[in-house]
């Protein structure tokens, strides 16, 4: 599984999860019942939905907090260069319609953080 070791040029304590590797769906459907009791199924591709992007954590993948305030800083509109675990590299940008970084301590007063990253591919 292809996992995010850094983010321009900040790199994660623990490799980071993809929502691109962990969703195996990629498609949007609808279902409508006809009158003869069965059903019409139209099954199409994201589309535009699919450069949407998360990194993150789930339960073991977390990040310090010297690397939480690196990421911090990093947010802006500028092209972000994330490189994988298999060495390939990739252009995203920070995601503004949802947050675009969330961080969450393991517990109250913990240096180790969960952390979920949204991102646009570029």
């Amino acid at each position: 599984m292809k996992r995010v070791v850094s983010i321009n040029d900040i790199e994660f304590d623990y490799p980071l999860f993809s929502s691109e590797e962990l969703n195996a769906d990629n498609y949007i459907g609808t279902k409508t019942l006809t009158i003869g009791g069965g059903y019409n199924i139209e099954l199409r591709e994201k589309g535009s939905l699919s450069k949407e992007v998360t990194f993150l954590s789930r339960n073991s993948a977390f990040i310090r907090e010297k690397t939480r305030r690196k990421l911090m800083r990093d947010i802006d509109l500028n092209a972000k260069n994330v490189i994988f675990t298999d060495g390939s590299e990739e252009t995203y940008y920070y995601n503004y319609t949802s947050h675009a970084l969330m961080c969450e301590p393991l517990y109250k007063g913990s240096e180790w953080y969960r952390v979920e990253l949204n991102l646009l591919k570029g």
